[in-house]
């Protein structure tokens, strides 16, 4: 389904994005009553539920862009979602003192990585930074520093063992660092190809198309809480190529 959503301007608040009425359009599906609302910063950091009952869908998500948090009054008809939304006035904003910063969400936690400054953009440096801050405060929960140079934002992986569950950092150098503590759990081999800027995520398995293959690697937690990781497959062959990269996408099983 597609949500069509007018967000209602502040004409007082002194925060230019939130004085403008802004359209966006999502795109999902509703399972169980209710349809998950991504924040904006990548499709694996879902911002927030909306919940079906009696024809309107009503909810809040996250937009980190804004840092604001956006309450929603629709209707559903006719395979469409159309209503409108307020933005919420910002929380907190903390200076990161970075050159080009991603951001991952895990629970209570903004997983952030980048480059110190005056180092952005280089090869062969040997570590970047990494930190998390606390989603309802801003306040730094860890701070540290992760292997190679930071060459964008990594890959949040959860996993779970019996009784144990980690949310884990995975870095474009294959680092992996515990999200809520900042320890570190693996530093793995890179494989012999991949592409980062195509790559598909199916829960603790990860998929990269390139210019001649795929790949696919799992991911998993030993018994004693740390990671484990090894490559289940490798095919060569040449992809078609659309603008910006790779062409492929996951369906109901098959990287296509």
């Amino acid at each position: 389904m597609v949500l069509k959503l007018t967000v209602q301007g502040d004409p007082k608040n002194k925060d230019r994005a939130k004085r403008e009425a802004l359209t966006w359009t999502h795109v999902g599906g509703l399972r169980g009553g209710s349809m998950r609302v991504d924040n904006g910063v990548g499709l694996i950091e879902p911002g927030g539920r909306l919940e079906l009952k009696d024809g309107k869908l009503t909810g809040s998500f996250r937009r980190e862009e804004l840092g604001a948090v956006v309450s929603v009054d629709t209707v559903v008809a006719d395979g469409a979602i159309t209503g409108t939304g307020g933005i919420g006035d910002r929380k907190w904003m903390v200076a990161t003192r970075m050159a080009g910063v991603s951001m991952i969400l895990a629970p209570g936690r903004l997983v952030i990585e980048g480059a110190q400054p005056g180092q952005a953009g280089k090869r062969g440096v040997g570590s970047h930074v990494a930190a998390a801050l606390n989603t309802a405060t801003g306040k730094p929960v860890w701070m540290g520093t992760a292997h190679g140079s930071y060459t964008g934002r990594g890959q949040l992986l959860r996993l779970t063992r019996d009784r144990i569950h980690r949310d884990v950092l995975l870095t474009r150098a294959w680092e992996a660092i515990d999200a809520t503590s900042g320890k570190p759990l693996l530093r793995g081999a890179s494989p012999d190809q991949w592409d980062w800027e195509g790559v598909w995520q199916d829960g603790d398995t990860l998929y990269s198309t390139y210019e001649n293959g795929s790949a696919a690697i799992r991911y998993w937690l030993d018994a004693d809480g740390q990671v484990g990781s090894r490559t289940l497959w490798t095919r060569r062959r040449l992809h078609a190529f659309v603008a910006g990269g790779p062409g492929g996408t996951l369906s109901d099983g098959r990287l296509l």
